[in-house]
């Protein structure tokens, strides 16, 4: 059985300090399975472990608990057993340092379980009562240049259908944020990992994803590839980690609109402390971008 990291942010956990009791799923006998039980591709939940993989890539696996309160993230192989302690105790930090002014979140973490080393740790954080996503991935932004409006096109026609059924039920609170405030307010959660969290942002993921209540969420995940920002070495690790997520980001490009918006709520965000840091960074990616339109 590999390492397992429990994240979710259930409604009723009100409480600051310690975190909440965890959930019933995520007690031992949901993760131990069968070494002939597998998730099915097609995201069926698999019938000796009532769960349903969301997402999967060459480090882990993404499942949800059946009662859809919990998703939880398992190691592939168990030599990265390591990487994913680590990531767990990365997400615990943020979680409680860069939650503030975006509507970007970063996930609850509950727990990190390894069993095979018999080690079980709960996380101890901040309160939070927003409910967890079922998780799924949107690129707002597409890796391949001829094709990079598609993904804005495609969240605008979303926010449109979205909006349409909203104010047909009078509730037009739960409208998607525009294209430029998603753009914004991904500048803004940027400057927080960078220099709150001090982390590069090194290969996360911006995603958009339902509540489980019915409503949506924005959220950052994934940050097993993410390394800690040491500000007296200068910026160019962020820059680099910047250009390995462009996939999510606006081009840096000084007459695109949206980089424009994500400049703005990353300058803006950026603590005292960060001074001559953040406007190196954007001078950085914008003459990179140069460099690559040259």
């Amino acid at each position: 059985m590999s390492s397992v990291t429990a994240l979710g942010s259930p409604r009723s956990d009100t409480s600051g300090g310690d975190a909440a009791p965890l959930p019933p799923p995520l007690a031992p006998s949901l993760h131990s399975r069968s070494s002939h039980s597998h998730p099915s591709s097609s995201g069926r939940s698999d019938v000796n472990t009532e769960r349903t993989r969301v997402a999967a890539g060459s480090f882990a696996t993404a499942f949800l608990t059946r009662n859809g309160r919990v998703v939880y993230k398992e190691v592939s192989l168990q030599s990265n057993t390591h990487l994913l302690r680590l990531e767990f105790g990365t997400i615990e930090n943020l979680y409680n340092l860069c939650n503030d002014n975006s509507f970007f979140r970063i996930p609850r973490v509950f727990a990190y379980w390894e069993p095979d080393g018999d080690q079980f740790i709960r996380a101890t954080l901040s309160s939070d009562t927003t409910p967890n996503p079922k998780i799924c991935r949107r690129d707002f932004m597409n890796y391949f240049e001829p094709n990079f409006p598609l993904d804005q096109l495609r969240y605008e026609g979303l926010r449109a259908a979205i909006a349409a059924v909203n104010h047909a039920d009078d509730e037009p609170e739960s409208d998607l944020p525009t294209a430029a405030e998603v753009a914004h307010a991904m500048g803004t959660m940027l400057a927080h990992l960078h220099f709150v969290g001090r982390v590069d942002a090194r290969d996360v993921e911006w995603v958009l994803g339902g509540d489980g209540y019915g409503d949506h969420l924005f959220r950052v995940i994934d940050f097993n590839q993410t390394r800690i920002f040491d500000p007296a070495l200068g910026v160019e690790v962020l820059i680099d980690a910047f250009f390995i997520n462009d996939p999510y980001y606006p081009r840096p490009r000084p007459n695109d609109a949206l980089y424009q918006e994500f400049k703005a709520g990353f300058l803006m965000a950026c603590p005292n402390e960060a001074a001559g840091l953040d406007q190196a960074f954007i001078n950085g990616i914008e003459r990179k971008q140069a460099q690559k339109d040259a």
